[in-house]
């Protein structure tokens, strides 16, 4: 007999579905936070800090390495080119 797509049969096709696709996600998602995220927020958080990236100790500067990037003429000059070379 044919039993009606909403069955128990059916859920219990989908539950297992589901579980399965957990199982090949996971690797996927930690793979993107270990080699992506994490990086990309280490950096941020190194950001605000004076170090030379060999010693153990950190200067905390807060935004002063933002101010000196943004008055320096050659990122200034660096953003207008790379803005013409992609247009």
């Amino acid at each position: 007999m044919l039993e009606r797509v909403g069955g128990p049969k059916a859920r219990h096709f989908f539950q297992k579905e589901k579980i399965s696709l957990g199982v090949f996600l996971i690797p996927a998602i930690v793979i993107v936070l270990v080699f992506s995220l994490f990086p990309a927020f280490y950096s941020f958080f190194l950001s605000f800090f004076s170090w030379n990236g060999f010693s153990p100790t950190k200067e905390f500067v807060g935004l002063k390495n933002y101010r000196t990037a943004l008055n320096d003429p050659e990122l200034k000059n660096s953003i207008i080119v790379t803005l013409i070379y992609s247009l």
